[in-house]
């Protein structure tokens, strides 16, 4: 009898339906995740097959002490989310041209002041570890900088993502991938965890600048036809 109300329950509001909506939104947004995490999540395992547990474990106290500054994308996907969806679905092109830019600006400003945190603090704070670690710091540098490119385009990759360009933003990051794994077979004489993350930084720049010549050029293209 509780099994059978609960079957009219689920009738009731339409569950089947609103299932597929739901699913049809999330797998682009998860496909897209997954993509950038092969760039930003296999570095260390590849670390460790090419140069061994010890060079990994620098690699990744490097990897820890530069993805604080992913925290800057999180805070303007979980902010301007909703407002770049309305601003899309109302054809507020101006207002969502705008909300672009700010989050692209406050992106880049709290970047550059990261990295600028890691180049006078980061040689202390990785010997206040161990003095042992110190050659973590060029690795923490570099991947700095890998992620402030991913960082400063995170309006960019979200307007794409929202605003009917998933598929498109998920060849961006398999292409991306598809590099980084090149560059990082083409290496053939790594000696270190430095020329992994190159690797990292060349693919996420490709990555992040196709994403933001793209939007910029979808979202004056908009603007520009609503004006007319």
């Amino acid at each position: 009898f509780v099994f059978l109300k609960f079957m009219r329950f689920l009738r009731a509001i339409k569950f089947k339906f609103e299932f597929h909506n739901w699913f049809d939104e999330l797998i682009p947004i998860q496909i897209s995740n997954l993509t950038k995490a092969g760039v930003l999540r296999t570095d260390i395992i590849a670390t460790g097959i090419f140069l061994g547990a010890a060079e990994a474990g620098l690699y990744s106290i490097a990897q820890k002490l530069a993805q604080p500054i992913t925290l800057i994308a999180r805070t303007i996907f979980a902010a301007t989310g909703y407002l770049i969806s309305r601003f899309y679905e109302l054809k507020e092109y101006d207002k969502l041209y705008h909300s672009v830019w700010l989050s692209t600006l406050f992106a880049f400003v709290g970047s550059v002041f990261y990295i600028i945190l890691v180049l006078m603090t980061g040689e202390l704070i990785i010997s206040a570890i161990s003095s042992e670690y110190l050659s973590a710091f060029p690795i923490l540098i570099i991947l700095s900088i890998a992620l402030f490119f991913d960082s400063v385009a995170s309006p960019s990759s979200q307007f794409l993502l929202i605003c009917g360009y998933p598929k498109t933003l998920i060849l961006f990051n398999l292409g991306g991938f598809l590099i980084y794994i090149i560059f990082l077979f083409a290496s053939a004489n790594i000696t270190s965890g430095i020329s992994i993350a190159f690797s990292v930084l060349i693919s996420l720049f490709l990555i992040n600048f196709a994403c933001m010549f793209l939007s910029y050029r979808v979202l004056m293209n908009i603007t520009q036809t609503k004006s007319a």
